[in-house]
């Protein structure tokens, strides 16, 4: 397997993109205000998803 090297550019357009995905998650809900465990328990859901991709 060949390991690419990843350039700057790269890593801001995927942090970029994890940003915006995390606020289209948090838009679509219909609560406005989230306690600590709520988010964690939400970041824990894409972050699994995201492992099967």
């Amino acid at each position: 397997m060949e390991v690419k090297e990843v350039t700057e550019k790269e890593r801001k357009d995927v942090k970029m993109a994890v940003l915006y995905e995390l606020r289209l998650i948090l838009d679509s809900e219909e609560k406005e205000t989230f306690k600590k465990d709520e988010l964690l328990k939400m970041l824990d859901t894409i972050a699994r998803a995201k492992e099967t991709e």
